[in-house]
């Protein structure tokens, strides 16, 4: 006569592998992108390259003229012409000796003296600084020069980015209602920000060629670099899950879920003895 040992989950076994189940797929998303992101920190790395002048607005009053920035990099030169063309919004003070004003308005992009690209219609901030008496216009976002380093590689590349969504500017700088998350800032996104988003990438080469990339906010879209890029420069995103960015405790709670559904697992399982 033999005695017999049987392992038996119960109904408490069975919630448990439900709860495990249910919170396995956000916990695997979200170590692959914990892999990702250390990964890519690890082997890139972005340095911004400033503005070496500015073209002062001469007259106040009068329509704003193009303004001119311009950015270098060892024999590469960045040029951008802005052109203001609507005023969306009038001067505000933004502190006790400066104020601005929100525009409409054309950005063309050269790269050591040949045009690369057109942007029509973007947002523009045209700042008055009462001590020195100056106006100057700036973009905000749409355009990123930077010198990205591979440390893999060892090998550096200046790049340009670009957002080129078909945005509309508004006045909504002191919107209360956070409802509408086609709001960005000014930005109106009619789609919807996730829908509408895209990007054009420059990567310049040391001889000056060029290649051009573009790709979009959805995931699955962008390339481990696209991502690390538009991350890098202030936007929310994942590769592979949004589940770490912005989602507050969410991930907290799908841990929480899987530790409860296996500890479910653990006190649901039940041993039945029977002579054989």
């Amino acid at each position: 006569m033999k005695l017999w040992k049987k392992v038996h989950l119960n109904w408490i076994g069975i919630c448990g592998i439900v709860l495990s189940l249910l919170s396995l797929y956000g916990i695997i998303l979200m170590s692959m992108e914990v892999i990702y992101d250390y990964s890519v920190n690890n082997r890139y790395e972005m340095d911004y390259i400033t503005s070496q002048h500015r073209e002062p607005l001469k007259d106040p009053d009068q329509p704003a003229p193009p303004d001119h920035l311009t950015f270098i990099h060892k024999n590469h030169k960045v040029e951008l012409t802005l052109k203001p063309k609507k005023e969306v919004k009038k001067s505000i003070f933004v502190s006790n000796e400066a104020k601005e004003s929100i525009w409409v308005g054309d950005i063309e992009i050269y790269l050591n003296g040949k045009q690369l690209d057109t942007l029509n219609n973007r947002l523009l901030v045209r700042s008055s600084i009462d001590i020195v008496g100056e106006e100057l216009l700036s973009l905000e976002e749409d355009i990123s020069i930077f010198l990205l380093k591979d440390h893999k590689t060892n090998q550096e590349q200046l790049m340009i980015l670009e957002e080129t969504s078909d945005y509309e500017v508004r006045d909504e700088r002191n919107r209360i209602d956070d409802k509408d998350s086609n709001y960005n800032h000014l930005k109106h996104y009619k789609n919807g920000l996730e829908e509408m988003l895209k990007f054009r990438l420059w990567k310049v080469q040391s001889d000056g060629s060029y290649t051009k990339e573009e790709f979009y906010w959805q995931i699955g879209k962008r390339t481990y670099l696209q991502t690390f890029i538009i991350h890098n420069i202030g936007y929310p995103i994942g590769h592979y899950t949004q589940l770490l960015n912005g989602y507050g405790v969410l991930p907290f709670l799908i841990c929480v879920t899987e530790v409860i559904g296996l500890v479910l697992i653990v006190f649901g399982l039940e041993r039945r003895h029977w002579l054989d």
